[in-house]
Parts: structure tokens; C-alpha cells; sequence
């Protein structure tokens, strides 16, 4: 014992007074059990992100593979792809009708990682490169519905396949693929209109749908209205009844080919353009819906595109197009392409002046004696019985 330090009676242990408590009996665990769970919880998010992010690097690489793939076999097939084209390919001026589709609800099936936020991209399988999509919802959701909007896309054959990917999205990446679902078209030349189809969601590397690839359920409506035949007729005996059952219908397909310019001539006080593009839009501030690809001008040399899309319109008497031709690099991201001249007409005007009056040269507001040759062709679409 040390010397400074007092003996212990044995009768203290027994004299503590019986309404003492222990301080390790009042320490509150709640609240380290509570820093305990949100850390587990942020553990559990980050490696659900970074399970995702594997599954979306694994998938990269095995689309640029497959496209490597592809690429090498169409290749060493182009001759056979050039003498038997796809049945399904998409020719601009060839639309069957347009088909609208409404996506009432989706039930995605739970998994281990996060609740997803989820969108859905709508296309034809003939052009994967064009897609239409659904807003995206502002919270996580197993089921999520888009009932308030509709999805128009023209159509060049009943024999094509609708598909819907099913994609979630992230705050780190691009979003992923859940699933694929898809409706064939060819049911449509039958009933119109088909109400509550309900498709299973697939795994993308699924090639037989079962329980296990299941990612879950889809449900949606389509409906279809094809082009009057009125439409298509190309007699010249024909053509006044065609007119008139043009400019009188409120809704159809347009195809319009933009093709050269002629006598033009850039102002002095704008930059001398190397390669200038065309772009299409329903108004002087709307985006362009469409932009041709890029035609060289020199002083000898107009530009020429001769390049022709389609478009919905839904009421031609209110439409008015806008086109530009603007230089093809900006130098100015943030700021506006330089306009050498610019078309602004009536789509009725338009159709009227070339159906009476075979017109097909409009002049170039803002290029001196300068005028833009394009054409024009609208079918209308019959409504739905």
C-alpha cells in the first residue's frame, strides 16, 4: 500500500447510501444506435452505387463489343445489305399513320439496390436511334404512371415492333436499363385501339421470359391512325380532290425536303461561313425539331442539302415554319448561331402555293436576291372509328 494513501474500512462498502446510482445506468444509448443505423444506411447506398456503377460499366462494355461485333459482320455482308434491304427500314414520304401511346403504370419489381426513379424511352426497333421519353418523376417509386401524357410517333410499317425501355436514373452517371418490354404493331391493322395492354418487363439479356427475368409489368394504350387514302392518290385528275382534302383536314404527316439555295450571297458584316446547316422550328424561339447535316458554301459553291424528314402536324392553319440556315459551328456556345437568311411562311401557304401554283423558290429574309428551294407533301390521317 502506498504510503500517502488511506486504509479502506471494511463497513464503507456497506455504508453507501441504498438511492446511489451508477453513471454507466443513466447513459442513453439511443442515440448512438440512431449515428449507428444512419451510417449503416449510407454504407448500404453507397454500395448499392457502386454495384449499379459495375452493372453499368459491364454494360458499356458489352455494347461497344456488340457494336464492334456488328460493325466487322455488316462489313463483310454490305454487298448482300445493299441488294436485300430491311423490310422495315424508314423511308421518309412512305408514313402508314401515326400511333399514340399512353403509359398508364409500371410495377418494377423490388431488388436488393435503392428504389429507383425511373423513365421510360418509347421507339420503333426499325430506328433505334430515335427515341421519344416520359418525364421523370421527382421521387423513388416501385410504381411509377405517366396517364397525363401521350407519346405520337409516325409509323412506315404495321410490321415494325414498339419498344419501351424501362431506365433508372442516377445522380453520379447515365442512366440504366431495368428492362425492355415490346408490343407488336401488326395487331393494329385489326383494332385500332387497343386499351390496357399489359407487357412483362424483361431482362435485356433475357431471351426466354420467365419468373426469374422478370424485372416486372407494363401497362399501356395504343392507338392508331393511319393516312387517308385520299391522301396518296397521284392522278392528275385526281389532284384537285387531293387539294382540298389537304388543306381541309386540321391534322397529318408532313414531308418536307430542303433542297438548295440559289443567288446566295452572305452580308458583308457577318463572318464568311465554311459549313452551314439548315434547321427547321415552329416559331423564331422554339428549338429546331429538325437540322439537316452541314453543306459547304463558297462564294462559287451555294449550299445544297437536299434532305427531307417528316413531322406530325396537328393543325396546319396555325402552324407557321420557321427555317435558318446557320453556320454549323459556333464559336459562341452560350450565344446563338449566326443567321444568314431565314424562310418564315404558313404551312397552308405552303401547301397551296406549291400544290396551284407549283411553287417551290422562297425568298431568304436578310440575304439579298437569295431564295430557298424546298418542297413540301402532306397526307392527312383519318380519325380513329
Amino acid at each position: 500500500m502506498h504510503k500517502h494513501s488511506l486504509p479502506l474500512h471494511p463497513n464503507w462498502i456497506c455504508q453507501v447510501s441504498p438511492n446511489y446510482i451508477h453513471p454507466c445506468s443513466t447513459f442513453n444509448v439511443q442515440p448512438l444506435l440512431r449515428c449507428y443505423t444512419v451510417a449503416i444506411r449510407y454504407y448500404i447506398t453507397a454500395l448499392s452505387e457502386c454495384l449499379t456503377l459495375i452493372d453499368f460499366i459491364r454494360n458499356t462494355l458489352l455494347s461497344y463489343f456488340s457494336k464492334m461485333n456488328h460493325r466487322t459482320i455488316s462489313h463483310n455482308h454490305v454487298m448482300d445489305s445493299v441488294h436485300s434491304p430491311d423490310k422495315h427500314s424508314r423511308t421518309i414520304g412512305d408514313a402508314v399513320g401515326v400511333i399514340r401511346v399512353i403509359i398508364q403504370t409500371a410495377s418494377i419489381r423490388k431488388t436488393f439496390f435503392r428504389t429507383p426513379r425511373p423513365f421510360v424511352r418509347v421507339g420503333l426497333r426499325s430506328d433505334p436511334t430515335l427515341h421519344h421519353r416520359t418525364s421523370l418523376l421527382k421521387e423513388r417509386t416501385l410504381s411509377p404512371n405517366w396517364i397525363s401524357e401521350s407519346i405520337d410517333i409516325i409509323v412506315y410499317s404495321l410490321q415494325d415492333i414498339l419498344e419501351f425501355q424501362i431506365m433508372n436514373t442516377h445522380r453520379l452517371f447515365k442512366p440504366t436499363l431495368i428492362g425492355l418490354a415490346t408490343f407488336s404493331l401488326g395487331t393494329l391493322d385489326i383494332e385500332r385501339s387497343m386499351i390496357g395492354v399489359e407487357k412483362v418487363i424483361r431482362d435485356v439479356d433475357a431471351t426466354v421470359v420467365d419468373s426469374t427475368h422478370s424485372r416486372g409489368t407494363l401497362l399501356f394504350d395504343v392507338f392508331y391512325f393511319p393516312v387517308s387514302l385520299t391522301s396518296k392518290t397521284e392522278s392528275p385528275t385526281m389532284k384537285s380532290q387531293v387539294t382540298s382534302s389537304v388543306s381541309s383536314a386540321g391534322s397529318g404527316i408532313v414531308t418536307l425536303k430542303i433542297r438548295s439555295t440559289t443567288n446566295f450571297v452572305w452580308d458583308d458584316r457577318l463572318p464568311r461561313p465554311n459549313k452551314l446547316v439548315a434547321t427547321v422550328s415552329f416559331g423564331w424561339t422554339k428549338l429546331p425539331i429538325y437540322t439537316t447535316p452541314p453543306s459547304i458554301c463558297t462564294l462559287n459553291q451555294p449550299p445544297a442539302w437536299n434532305s427531307a424528314f417528316d413531322f406530325i402536324c396537328f393543325e396546319r392553319s396555325q402552324t407557321i415554319v420557321v427555317i435558318k440556315i446557320v453556320d454549323d459551328v459556333n464559336p459562341c456556345p452560350n450565344s446563338s448561331p449566326t443567321v444568314y437568311g431565314h424562310v418564315s411562311v404558313a404551312l397552308d401557304e405552303l401547301l397551296i402555293a406549291q400544290d396551284e401554283k407549283q411553287r417551290d423558290s422562297w425568298p431568304l429574309s436578310g440575304c439579298p436576291h437569295g431564295a430557298l428551294n424546298m418542297s413540301v407533301q402532306c397526307k392527312s390521317m383519318m380519325q380513329m372509328k
